[in-house]
């Protein structure tokens, strides 16, 4: 917690050698070699405690997750494709597989999976929120709008629904005062976060209110 991480390595290898079976001790060491940016070392300590141990789930998730974080998608999908087949009605296995899918390139497969997970929790917002990027992403602007609408319901204070949601309303040109209401909305939850000011100075413009849109851009500028 306060970042002196060879100290931290140095007291959860110790423990990790004493007691190879607790893994939050291997779990600790892994964040501590990616806090200090050694993400081979890190997957290499996981992958070499999963291959020991084939049937720990808990493991294979973590091998997932530290693949992810590290660019190795490919691995990453591996774990959890296996962990799907196990468990094939777990609505989180299918949003995970969902976001990994989506940040490979695979959008058609990401896109499966994510519906899946809706089926299965149709009252989860995770697989509706990946869903929905994607689909904005691919310019199916009709269907992302849909569920940024129903993400809104579930949580009124996601500032990624409030600005996606504010802004597909300004391209639209034709509720306006809505999206500004969105949009100042996402800026009071989010006052530094540049996506959202950007937002908010496009609905100024669509507004036709230049003094305001100028000084949201002079601004970020």
């Amino acid at each position: 917690g306060e970042r002196k991480f060879k100290e931290a390595e140095a007291g959860f290898l110790t423990l990790y050698e004493k007691n190879p079976k607790e893994l939050r001790s291997l779990f600790g060491l892994a964040e501590c070699y990616l806090s200090q940016q050694k993400q081979a070392q890190a997957l290499e300590l996981i992958q070499k405690e999963a291959s020991r141990n084939p049937e720990s789930d808990q493991l294979a998730m973590a091998l997932a997750n530290v693949a992810a974080r590290t660019g190795k998608l490919d691995i990453a999908i591996q774990q959890l494709e296996a962990l799907s087949a196990k468990r094939p009605k777990d609505p989180f296995l299918h949003t995970r597989l969902g976001e990994t899918y989506r940040r490979a390139g695979k959008p058609d497969v990401s896109a499966s999976h994510l519906r899946k997970a809706i089926e299965l929790a149709p009252e989860q917002p995770a697989p509706k929120l990946q869903l929905a990027l994607q689909l904005d992403e691919q310019g199916q602007r009709t269907e992302a709008r849909q569920l940024y609408e129903q993400l809104l319901k579930l949580q009124p204070n996601n500032v990624v629904v409030l600005n996606n949601l504010a802004y597909m309303m300004a391209e639209s040109g034709t509720e306006l005062d809505q999206a500004l209401t969105l949009a100042q909305r996402a800026k009071q939850a989010m006052p530094e976060e540049v996506n959202v000011a950007d937002t908010l100075g496009w609905i100024y413009i669509k507004k036709n209110l230049s003094d305001s849109a100028i000084d949201i851009y002079r601004n970020l500028v």
